[in-house]
């Protein structure tokens, strides 16, 4: 999906061939996938590899890391939860700035007709397993949280777990889908959990409406499958850390 760009006045060597082969049809040209026309339509910054690619690392390790397309070491982070019997899941998906245009048109992609957003909870499990599909090409990584009590405490406690973690990923901006009347709460979690760290100002974060933030789906989706059985947290395995 990345295009290379050959540097003006550059000369390439032509490799002679046969008449045979001037002469053969040339292979029909498939269809571009959706990942692949948004990756088209927008200049990336220089490749370097493998990770380039933008296929997630299995299980990466939990610890910055430079990124292989433009060299920064600070990412950005977008969180949100889901509720199932009695388990709250909360989700931060990680990504480099220089990748969070191409995911979000990606995901503006995959929203149907008349959808607003891209509410996982309410697609149909095809559309769900295409987006995990193409979420598992981009380069993005993601960690979540598990607690069980009422919504209030089971988020605090996710809040703890996660805020170390992802200050240590690198993350310098979390933005979290906005929550009526946990606002405050989340504030004050997320403060404490930077204060016992002794980073209190390594980190900032704000609330959002997803309708205007496609990374928020992104988590959405990863909260929703983490929580909804071994069969749809194995879809996302491939870019969870570890």
């Amino acid at each position: 999906m990345l295009r290379y760009a050959a540097p003006s006045g550059c000369v390439f060597p032509v490799e002679a061939r046969s008449f045979a082969d001037q002469t053969r049809e040339p292979p029909t040209q498939q269809p571009l996938g959706v990942t692949q026309r948004v990756a088209e339509s927008i200049p990336l910054l220089k490749p370097a590899g493998r990770e380039a690619t933008g296929v997630a690392r299995k299980n990466a390790r939990v610890s910055r890391s430079t990124c292989a397309n433009c060299g920064r070491t600070d990412r950005l982070g977008f969180a949100d939860e889901t509720v199932r019997q009695g388990r709250y899941d909360v989700a931060v998906v990680i990504v480099c700035r220089c990748q969070r245009m191409i995911v979000s048109k990606v995901m503006q992609g995959l929203v149907r007709p008349g959808m607003r957003r891209g509410h996982f909870s309410k697609q149909r499990d095809r559309d769900r397993r295409l987006v995990v599909s193409q979420l598992a090409l981009e380069d993005i990584h993601a960690l979540y949280a598990t607690a069980r009590g009422s919504q209030t405490d089971a988020r605090s406690k996710c809040w703890r777990t996660l805020v170390p973690q992802i200050v240590r990923l690198g993350v310098v901006e979390l933005t979290i889908e906005r929550m009526e009347g946990g606002e405050a709460r989340d504030r004050r979690d997320i403060r404490e959990a930077l204060v016992a760290m002794g980073r209190a100002s390594d980190l900032t974060y704000t609330h959002k409406d997803p309708a205007g933030e496609p990374m928020l789906w992104v988590a959405d989706a990863v909260a929703w499958c983490a929580g909804a059985g071994r069969t749809w947290r194995a879809r996302i395995d491939s870019i969870l850390y570890r």
